[in-house]
C-alpha cells in the first residue's frame, strides 16, 4: 500500500517523501510496522482491544519470567498461556537469544505516548469523513457490481466522482 501511495504521489508531481504511515488494524503486519525509512503508527488490533493485547503480552512475559526462575515448568506455563509446550519453548528460546519485545507491545507503547496518540488521532479525521460522506450524503451503502475487479472499479469511480464534486464546489 505504501509503495503504491509513493508511486501515486510521484505521478501527481509530489516531491516530498512519505515519512509517516498511519493506519488502522486492517493494515497491521510485521512488514508494515517495519517499513524502511518510514515511521509507522499502526494499531495492532481494534482500539478498544489494545489494552487487552498489552495486558496479555505482559502476562506472557511474567509467566516466562516464572519459568526462567524455576518456579513453574513449561507444561504449567503452556496451560496458563493456553498454548502448546513447544510454543512456550519457542518463546523462551527467542527471549534467551535477546529478541526484543513482541512488535505488538512496542507499537502499543508507541501509540500510548502523547505523540503517538496525536499522530494516530489524525487518521480518523482524515480518512473516516470520506466514508461517511459517501455513505450518508450520496447514500451509497453497497456496491452493485460483483467480483473483486468489478467492485474495485466501481469503488474507484465512486471515489473519483467524490473528489470531482469536492473540486467543483471549491471552484
Amino acid at each position: 500500500m505504501v509503495k503504491a501511495a509513493k508511486q501515486n504521489l510521484r505521478r501527481a508531481g509530489e516531491k516530498r517523501r512519505v515519512r509517516k504511515v498511519v493506519a488502522d488494524a486492517g493494515y497491521w503486519s510485521t512488514e508494515n510496522a517495519n517499513l524502511i525509512g518510514v515511521e509507522s503508527f499502526i494499531a495492532p488490533g481494534r482500539a478498544r482491544e489494545l489494552s487487552r493485547i498489552a495486558e496479555t503480552d505482559q502476562q506472557r512475559s511474567q509467566i516466562l519470567d516464572r519459568v526462567e526462575a524455576g518456579q513453574i515448568d513449561t507444561l504449567e506455563a503452556s496451560e496458563q498461556l493456553g498454548v502448546t509446550r513447544a510454543r512456550v519453548n519457542q518463546l523462551l528460546r527467542r527471549r534467551r537469544a535477546g529478541d526484543p519485545d513482541p512488535l505488538t507491545t512496542i507499537m502499543i507503547a508507541k501509540l500510548n505516548t502523547p505523540r503517538g496518540r496525536r499522530t494516530y488521532t489524525k487518521r480518523a479525521a482524515s480518512i473516516e469523513p470520506v466514508f461517511a460522506q459517501i455513505k450518508h450524503n450520496r447514500q451509497l451503502r453497497t456496491l452493485t457490481r460483483r467480483g473483486l475487479a468489478a467492485a474495485d472499479s466501481e469503488w474507484k469511480l465512486i471515489c473519483a466522482t467524490h473528489n470531482l464534486m469536492k473540486a467543483y464546489r471549491l471552484a
